[in-house]
């Protein structure tokens, strides 16, 4: 349409006479050159038009990704937020059921310690380096709730073998008269022991209590004794049944 006018206007700035004044043609350039430009406006408008079309296409593209990213970081938090609390609810469970297991623990360490005066020495020497991480307070200890409760099953299970089994030890023992003499000690369990010097003619009687073993000299039964300790230790050929007082004391 515009290069019909401009055609148009051509043909008929053709037909004028050279007596036309100046000022027509003039004006007829200037607008000739106007149409140019909005032509040339019209072209650039519609190459503008295109981008910033594709440029809103894209930017709605982009503002709908994040409304979804967001939307997702949003139920990360949500979900972040409600295991969090569910943690804290076990922890304080935990806390809960550790200061439970705390005080059995802390109950059976301390009958632990209030018998360790009845078992018997051997037993004792055995045991000694797991009773020195038993805490012999009430106050708090370091010490992890596993290895405290460690201890307390080595103790009782070294205590149940011992119970179990005849145990001989050579020991010296001090005599009524004040005279230490070597004897055989043998130890019936956690119940009771006796001892006998190596001739036979010493021995005696010993039997748990709150304040430690107590030790009674009886030499009438030194020959059941020493018999005694002699088919333990493999050394007598003959095995009988020997008949020897029992020594049992009410804790």
């Amino acid at each position: 349409m515009r290069i019909l006018k401009l055609y148009l206007l051509c043909f008929t700035i053709s037909l004028l006479n050279a007596s036309q004044s100046e000022d027509t043609r003039s004006t007829i350039d200037k607008w000739v050159e106007t149409e140019q430009i909005l032509s040339k406006e019209t072209s650039e408008w519609a190459t503008e038009k295109a981008l910033l079309i594709d440029t809103d296409s894209l930017l709605s593209s982009e503002l709908t990704r994040l409304n979804s990213a967001l939307d997702d970081l949003e139920s990360s938090v949500s979900a972040a937020i409600e295991e969090r609390t569910n943690l804290n609810t076990k922890k304080e469970k935990l806390k809960s059921g550790e200061s439970i297991i705390l005080r059995s623990i802390k109950s059976l360490e301390e009958s632990l310690i209030s018998l360790f005066p009845i078992l018997p020495e051997p037993l004792l020497d055995k045991i000694r380096p797991v009773i020195k991480r038993i805490p012999q307070s009430k106050n708090n200890s370091d010490a992890l709730i596993t290895e405290r409760l460690q201890n307390i099953i080595v103790i009782l299970n070294q205590a149940n073998k011992f119970n179990n089994l005849i145990h001989i030890k050579n020991e010296l023992r001090e005599l009524e008269n004040g005279k230490t003499v070597q004897v055989s000690t043998i130890y019936l369990g956690l119940a009771s022991a006796y001892y006998v010097d190596g001739e036979g003619k010493i021995s005696g009687i010993g039997r748990p209590s709150l304040e430690g073993w107590i030790w009674e000299e009886d030499n009438s039964i030194s020959r059941d004794i020493r018999k005694l300790v002699d088919i333990a230790n493999g050394t007598e050929a003959e095995v009988e049944f020997i008949s020897v007082p029992a020594a049992i004391t009410n804790l």
